[in-house]
C-alpha cells in the first residue's frame, strides 16, 4: 500500500510539473526549454531506496501515458511508447 501511495504521488507531481513545463513553452512552436517532469522522477529516485524504484517508475509511466493521451492526443500505443521513453531514460 505504501508503494502505491508513492507511485500515485509521483504521478500527481509529474503531471503538475508537466503542466508547468507546458505553460513555459514557446507560444508559436510549443517547444519547451526544460521538461520539469523528468526532474520529479529523478528526485524521487534519489531520495528513495532502490527497492522502491519500480513503484516510482510505474507512477511516472502512468503519468506519462496519461500526458501522451491527453496533451499530445496520441493513441494508446504511441502514448505507451512515449511513457516507455520517459521511464527508460530515468531507469
Amino acid at each position: 500500500m505504501q508503494h502505491l501511495m508513492k507511485a500515485a504521488l509521483v504521478a500527481l507531481l509529474w503531471l503538475a510539473a508537466a503542466l508547468l513545463s507546458r505553460s513555459m513553452a514557446h507560444a508559436a512552436t510549443q517547444t519547451t526549454l526544460v521538461w520539469l517532469s523528468s526532474g520529479i522522477t529523478f528526485a524521487a529516485l534519489l531520495v528513495t531506496a532502490r527497492w522502491a524504484w519500480p513503484a516510482l517508475l510505474a507512477g511516472a509511466g502512468v503519468a506519462a501515458t496519461v500526458w501522451g493521451l491527453v496533451d499530445h492526443r496520441l493513441g494508446v500505443g504511441p502514448a505507451l511508447a512515449f511513457a516507455g521513453v520517459e521511464v527508460s531514460s530515468m531507469a
